[in-house]
């Protein structure tokens, strides 16, 4: 399964992929989601930790992403585990270093010299601090920041430098500690 993911992400072996092997993957990538979901519904109901479930729940809707992934899925399930009864900065800080959390929001389309505001925008009226309450500096900042950051097939977040902005990268606050890693 990581092959095909990997493979899945290299656009030279994804150009020579043919019909069926691409739906092959997307089958299989659904039966995995699938699987990883009825395993945390058993462990909703079956585990001693009943809060931190509820609270890993709860969080999963509000940072709502849709990934084919299975190990993305899995990893931010892990991210709501952890950090789902701790601060909102910390908790918000590892969901954005998350691989399915910065595929949802085509944070790898964001490049230096063309930075992708969706991820920044999206983090900033979706999940933190609502529309309006943010300026387009704050945008532009923010998409600045989160240039060069990708993750592997298994999820592992890299930093690709040549996709970077070379300006140094600004750090900003606005209520919320939001890319305190990448500074």
């Amino acid at each position: 399964m990581i092959d095909l993911y990997e493979q899945q992400q290299d656009a030279e072996k994804r150009k020579n992929m043919d019909e069926m092997q691409r739906r092959e993957i997307n089958r299989m990538q659904q039966a995995a989601v699938r699987d990883l979901s009825l395993y945390w519904l058993k462990e909703m109901v079956t585990t001693s930790a009943q809060l931190r479930e509820k609270m890993a729940f709860f969080w999963h809707g509000h940072f709502a992403s849709r990934n084919g992934n299975v190990f993305y899925n899995q990893l931010l399930l892990h991210v709501f585990r952890k950090h789902g009864l701790s601060d909102f900065g910390t908790l918000l800080k590892e969901v954005s270093r998350s691989a399915s959390m910065l595929y949802f929001l085509n944070n790898q389309q964001n490049r230096k010299g063309r930075p992708n505001e969706n991820f920044a925008r999206e983090v900033m009226e979706l999940f933190t601090l609502g529309r309006g309450n943010y300026t387009e500096k704050d945008i532009k900042e923010a998409a600045r920041a989160f240039t060069g950051w990708t993750a592997t097939g298994k999820g592992n977040l890299y930093f690709v430098r040549t996709t970077m902005t070379r300006e140094r990268k600004q750090c900003w606050v606005k209520r919320v500690i939001l890319m305190e890693m990448m500074c």
